[in-house]
């Protein structure tokens, strides 16, 4: 299991070339959920894809 500061460096590095981090960030906070509670629900849903 990666924490999430390695799990963010990791997206944005993945996703550095395109706005998907930023734009995923913006809706979060548009939704009203902190940052982090956003980040964690993006994580668990990417953990559930991978399985």
């Amino acid at each position: 299991m990666i924490s999430e500061t390695q799990f963010r460096r990791d997206l944005n590095m993945k996703f550095s070339q395109t706005s998907v981090v930023h734009d995923l960030s913006e809706y979060g906070i548009q939704q009203g959920s902190s940052q982090q509670d956003f980040y964690m629900k993006l994580f668990d849903c990417i953990r559930r894809q991978i399985r």
